[in-house]
């Protein structure tokens, strides 16, 4: 009858303990070295002969497994909350009626003379239209249709009372030129359309024996992380098994690219993100004939959340210089959340603008990473994964961060991280939505892209 007792109980921590490990796979990333000595302890208590010593066993044989069962419920239950608050897949186009300053008295109505962008996606603008008629109680009718920079223009001229714009292309405006007609009008209306976006399938979910392409898309935009923007960070993450190598590539935001979703026009890259994730990831593949398995989107809202949560990082800096209260020198730097905000949005203050800042990005790619798998820091992994993934929109499951943390801990070899940029000429070209005018781009010439497409090509060989 003892005999049976114990194999019950054995079997009840043998079911404990399979139960945990299905709640959080990732117990075999975080705990793969030290499960062994578990099992070990475990074993013991088989060649335990007295009956005394064996209960001992058993006793702590039952705690270990339900402190870990407990451990892994709590994860479990927070990665359960955080998917249902926290839809990582919606995208939000944000229509606004803008006036000048002086009428801020002024209401949406049909009597309002009123010009409507040309830049508004058409199934937004009925989806805006039907919402009008239905709680505001009339049809709208606009008295002029064009594009942004012309309906600004007539606003200021008062050829026209209020102007609807898609809040996300005012992005397109040179800064001086954002910077007057925000301090010279006021919005009196807004409508927000929300989508879901479906993910992505990954190419390459072998890790061991594939190389894996990210995409991070950095938003330029302060609040929720669905609202449509132009994407001023654009780097690839090419991470290599068998070199044991990640390599950063920085594409400048002004690079002057056939855009997929503009039916191939060319636009800056920065402005394919306005038209949502999607019509980035297409127009670099097809630019740099790269396939992307993975990519993560995030703003300067997640920016702010995720330092703060990680806390000072080591960052390498190119250059000295200065930036308002920020100073920086050439070399290490230890960074808080505001410093690297401000170094990561660094472009006039250094040398070489927007690609030398497409480096100093990676640079803090390189410090945060290097903090987070520091030995120090691995065991705390997956409370940082739980706490930032609410902060980025992403196409990565569960099983595909346990299959990167085994990657990482696959070998004793440390990772290289080494940094490209996709350097260009500067020039000056029209924009789909403004084509009477030109802008500041950077332009490739055929050569230059079918070298990068080359060296992408070489980070990513796996040898036969």
């Amino acid at each position: 009858m003892k005999k049976l007792t114990y194999h019950i109980i054995n079997l009840i921590i043998l079911i404990l303990f399979a139960l945990s490990t299905w709640l959080n796979p990732l117990i075999f990333t975080n705990l793969k070295y030290g499960l062994i000595l578990v099992a070990i302890f475990m074993s013991m208590g088989l060649f335990v002969r007295f009956a005394k010593y064996r209960k001992i066993f058993n006793i702590h044989k039952v705690v270990l497994v339900l402190a870990l069962l407990l451990s892994s419920l709590n994860i479990w239950i927070s990665r359960s909350i955080d998917d249902i608050l926290n839809p990582i897949n919606l995208e939000t186009t944000q229509l606004s009626v803008y006036v000048l300053k002086e009428n801020a008295s002024f209401t949406l109505n049909e009597s309002l003379v009123l010009g409507v962008s040309l830049d508004i996606e058409p199934s937004i603008y009925e989806s805006f239209t039907l919402h009008v008629e239905n709680e505001l109680d009339f049809i709208v009718r606009p008295t002029q249709e064009a594009y942004d920079q012309d309906l600004i223009e007539a606003l200021y001229n008062s050829s026209l009372e209020g102007i609807l714009l898609d809040v996300a292309n005012l992005a397109f405006l040179e800064d001086e030129e954002l910077d007057d007609f925000l301090n010279k009008t006021v919005i009196i209306y807004t409508f927000e359309k929300s989508t879901i976006v479906t993910p992505r399938e990954p190419i390459v979910d072998d890790f061991e024996s594939n190389a894996i392409v990210f995409y991070i898309s950095g938003i330029d935009h302060l609040g929720a992380l669905g609202w449509r923007s132009r994407s001023d960070v654009n780097q690839l993450a090419i991470v290599n098994p068998d070199t044991r190598t990640i390599s950063l590539v920085s594409i400048p935001r002004d690079t002057y690219i056939p855009t997929t979703c503009l039916n191939n026009k060319n636009d800056k890259l920065a402005h394919a993100a306005v038209r949502g994730i999607e019509c980035s990831i297409s127009t670099i593949e097809n630019y740099l004939n790269v396939p992307i398995d993975y990519y993560v989107r995030l703003n300067f809202s997640s920016f702010i959340s995720i330092f703060d949560i990680i806390g000072p990082v080591e960052v390498y800096s190119h250059y000295t210089f200065k930036v308002n209260e920020f100073s920086y020198t050439k070399g290490m730097n230890t960074m808080d959340t505001a410093m690297a905000l401000s170094f990561a949005r660094a472009r006039k203050q250094v040398p070489g603008g927007d690609q030398t800042r497409g480096l100093h990005q990676q640079e803090i790619i390189k410090g945060v990473f290097k903090k987070v798998t520091s030995p120090s820091q691995f065991g705390n992994i997956q409370t940082l994964i739980n706490s930032t993934r609410r902060f980025v929109n992403t196409n990565l499951e569960s099983s595909s961060i346990t299959a990167l943390l085994d990657l990482h801990v696959s070998s004793t070899k440390a990772w290289q991280m080494d940094s490209y940029v996709f350097r260009g000429d500067n020039a000056s070209r029209p924009m789909p939505n403004d084509p009477t005018r030109f802008y500041s781009v950077v332009i490739h010439t055929e050569e230059q892209i079918k070298e990068f497409q080359e060296l992408i090509k070489d980070l990513r060989r796996i040898p036969e």
